[in-house]
């Protein structure tokens, strides 16, 4: 039942992000790559997934390499990257695929990062301050 819920998760974000051949989320394996995709990074990056045979090393770089994808991957969907971070949390890493295909961001998520608004406050009492001189 999860496998079904990921991979029809995925394949809808594939779907409303624009990404070609969504039927990747379906299929083992692939769709380790399918989700690489998802997050604009190199189809190399697949190979991550396969250091699985070394015990503990390749435990810790998967998990960090999840994290690092949902980030992207909820980026790319107009969410804060840092939900990726909800990948770490039990119960949380189901809900997430979901809620990232299923929910619409809201205006705050999408249009600036902290460093951008901070830009555009910056910008902004630039501004005032020229009015005020006027």
């Amino acid at each position: 039942a999860i496998w079904i819920y990921t991979s029809y998760s995925y394949m809808t974000i594939g779907n409303k992000v624009g990404e070609p051949n969504s039927w990747m989320a379906w299929v083992p394996v692939l769709n380790y790559y399918y989700m690489v995709k998802l997050a604009r990074l190199s189809g190399w990056f697949t190979l991550i997934f396969l250091t699985v045979v070394i015990p503990f090393l390749g435990a810790l770089i998967i998990v960090i390499f999840v994290v690092y994808l949902s980030m992207q991957i909820a980026k790319r969907r107009g969410f804060d990257e840092w939900l990726g971070l909800l990948t770490l949390v039990p119960i949380a890493n189901l809900v997430l695929p979901g809620y990232l295909a299923f929910a619409e961001p809201t205006k705050k998520a999408t249009s600036e990062s902290p460093g951008d608004m901070k830009k555009s406050m910056d910008m902004a009492e630039e501004e005032g301050e020229e009015e005020m001189e006027e």
